[in-house]
């Protein structure tokens, strides 16, 4: 049970990557639009509110991989025809580390607040 309680959270961010994926890869396919990757924000963003700043991270990083396969140019390639779009994987890295760390800031003195007040009426 206790295995279980661990993989929820993994199998949930990985299911909210593909799904955000799944859709990105038919807005390139459709409109040919250019940096999708920034998309990927919000749903890492989710992730670390939800989950834990580690798993948020990780999803981070397998973004960045999913959008340079599926949505940058070629298509399914690593290599990149713009250097630019290279550009935007470090943009996105550190705008997603950046704003993990901000909501895992901004979430701790909610918890500790609370740790203080149990401590208070406890002793």
């Amino acid at each position: 049970m206790k295995a279980l309680k661990a993989v929820i959270p993994i199998a949930v961010s990985l299911a909210v990557l593909a799904a955000v994926t799944l859709i990105l890869w038919h807005l390139k396919l459709t409109t040919s639009q250019s940096h999708l990757v920034f998309f990927y924000l919000l749903p890492v963003v989710s992730i670390a509110v939800l989950y834990t700043g580690r798993l948020a991270l990780l999803c981070a990083a397998i973004a960045m991989v999913l959008a340079d396969y599926y949505l940058q140019n070629p298509l399914y390639s690593f290599a990149n025809d713009n250097p630019l779009e290279y550009g935007d994987l470090i943009c996105f890295a550190a705008l997603a580390a950046m704003s993990i760390k901000c909501i895992r800031v901004l979430l701790r003195p909610r918890a500790e607040i609370i740790e203080r007040r149990s401590r208070r009426r406890g002793g």
